[in-house]
């Protein structure tokens, strides 16, 4: 993780943010995205992991909605893009429920196994 952090630091864009449980401060997973500042006042949500453990619990939820209002009030953020394998139902589900929609579906001729991976490009306006 500490190599993730570095490398998120590489631009003033990036952002990395651990996530912890308030009452133990055990870190339970982690937050990456970008800024996009340049015009359109975006973000993109790089990756979110959620140590299994602590999965289906709501924190991953609670995570998503404290970086939307942050980025919302603190950097006029409108809107906010994240891409997702479309094979990865648990992933897909999640967003849904966060009411992020689909934008753009980009179909690979490769993939994990020499399957074809369908990518989605997801949104939230905010």
């Amino acid at each position: 993780m500490l190599n993730r952090y570095f490398e998120s630091r590489a631009s003033s864009k990036d952002f990395f943010a651990g996530i912890y449980i308030r009452a133990s401060s055990d870190m339970i997973g982690v937050l990456k995205g970008q800024l996009c500042c340049d015009g359109d006042l975006s973000a993109w949500i790089n990756s979110i992991i959620i140590d299994p453990d602590f999965q289906r619990r709501g924190y991953g939820s609670k995570t998503v909605n404290l970086l939307i209002r942050h980025i919302k009030e603190s950097c006029s953020v409108k809107r906010v893009y994240l891409s997702v394998a479309e094979e990865n139902t648990k992933g897909m589900l999640f967003w849904k429920r966060q009411s992020f929609k689909t934008l753009k579906r980009i179909n690979r001729d490769y993939g994990y196994k020499n399957k074809c991976n369908t990518i989605l490009i997801m949104y939230k306006d905010i």
